[in-house]
């Protein structure tokens, strides 16, 4: 999508089995990120960092904390397939979180607002946005 132009943002890393899964390198990620399954459904298996408190855990946009230990787990479960859409093997995504403009700023109170536009033989035919909320977390 960079080669088009259109702004995207950071991937931070792809890990793809166990073995590229590191406590030390976690740790060491610095807020805010955002750790996705590639082929997730319905927002599960989504973590949104904003920051990291003087005990080394990191803090989401929810406030809960998750130490890098938890975090491992989490990327292991991703990897394992749990939040998959098919429940086969996937990839962990680590992406610098992407910060909302002002102008847009209630809208995504609790996350990014996804906008998506529908296409049929490279013409729009439907759009929509899903906004996150307290309760979708």
């Amino acid at each position: 999508m960079q080669t088009k132009k259109v702004a995207v943002p950071k991937t931070l890393a792809i890990l793809k089995g166990h073995h590229e899964i590191k406590l030390d390198e976690i740790a060491a990620w610095e807020p805010p990120f955002v750790v996705k399954p590639n082929s997730g459904y319905g927002g599960k298996g989504i973590i949104v960092i904003d920051s990291v408190d003087s005990a080394g855990n990191f803090i989401s946009n929810t406030g809960q904390a998750y130490s890098p230990a938890q975090m491992f787990s989490h990327l292991s479960y991703i990897v394992d397939g749990f939040y998959s859409l098919s429940g086969l093997r996937d990839k962990a995504m680590i992406e610098k979180k992407i910060v909302l403009d002002e102008e847009i700023e209630l809208f995504g109170k609790y996350g990014l607002p996804d906008i998506r536009v529908i296409c049929f033989n490279n013409v729009p035919i439907m759009a929509m946005i899903r906004i996150p909320t307290a309760k979708s977390e």
